[in-house]
């Protein structure tokens, strides 16, 4: 799809993608990379578009189209049969539910985590609860929210972190999260996925009809 991924990858056999949201990278999934690969599976975990060490696109192209075809690509490029098992978290579960729409031969199942349907997102929109969980959706695409993001030390990826996941304690990962998101260009990148979500929903792209 025009952009040159990096992947982490583990293990022989039927391919399983693991596809990563924010604020995280493909080392979240480095668990269970072992263990499918220990099951027989060739499990590979990109880093998603814009993500270091993944390309920044240069069509600067975020949206959940652009986010399905790279899926679909990937599986085609990476399996020997056209066709993947996909595990997607938050905007990796984004690119899931596009490429199901749009290549759903290619993906043999599918687990989607902590991802809204743009459908639910719809149907949810006039209740204020949900639109609070959702606050930084908005936030991110405030002029300036990348200046106030992307400053020394990324407090604001602590605190999403310590918001959606209280009990979680894992330093070495947050230090591998914020190297990935540190790097140049890449939260100004991660910031416009979600310009590109309201602009598709508004836009009515092919993922409303899934």
């Amino acid at each position: 799809n025009g952009v040159r991924f990096a992947y982490l990858e583990q293990g022989n056999g039927p391919l399983v993608m693991f596809m990563h949201g924010f604020p995280d990278n493909a080392w979240t999934y480095r668990k269970q990379l072992q263990v499918f690969a220990d099951a027989g599976y060739r499990a590979v975990a990109p880093f998603l578009r814009g993500y270091a060490p993944t390309e920044i696109p240069a069509d600067g192209i975020f949206d959940p189209i652009a986010l399905g075809k790279d899926l679909e690509a990937l599986i085609a490029a990476l399996s020997d049969d056209g066709q993947a098992c996909v595990v997607g978290m938050d905007w990796g579960g984004t690119s899931t539910f596009q490429a199901l729409a749009t290549a759903p031969s290619a993906i043999k199942a599918a687990v989607v985590m902590n991802t809204a349907h743009p459908i639910g997102i719809l149907s949810n929109r006039k209740d204020p609860e949900f639109i609070r969980s959702i606050f930084h959706v908005f936030f991110f695409q405030m002029p300036g929210a990348d200046s106030l993001v992307n400053i020394e030390g990324l407090p604001f990826v602590d605190y999403l972190w310590k918001l959606w996941s209280p009990t979680f304690k894992n330093d070495e990962h947050l230090r591998s999260v914020k190297e990935t998101l540190s790097s140049p260009g890449t939260m100004a990148a991660a910031l416009k996925y979600y310009g590109g979500l309201t602009d598709g929903i508004r836009s009515g792209l092919p993922m409303n009809e899934m």
